[in-house]
């Protein structure tokens, strides 16, 4: 699975509007957005980091 699909997997089994997230990774949600559609070239570790503590998952589940 892509990451940008697992992004947005993880919002939807959680309920979660995009606005939200972004919050959370202190982006805005444009560029959240870009990252569950894949238009962002490059998720960085930092990203993936704060998306696992948002949802309280391993790194490893993640990358599943």
């Amino acid at each position: 699975m892509k990451a940008s699909q697992k992004i947005k997997e993880l919002r939807w089994e959680n309920g979660h509007k995009q606005s939200v997230v972004a919050n959370a990774l202190s982006i805005s949600q444009p560029e959240y957005s870009k990252l569950e559609n894949g238009k962002r070239k490059k998720l960085d570790i930092e990203v993936i980091k704060k998306l696992c503590e948002f949802y309280k998952i391993d790194i490893q589940e993640f990358v599943q």
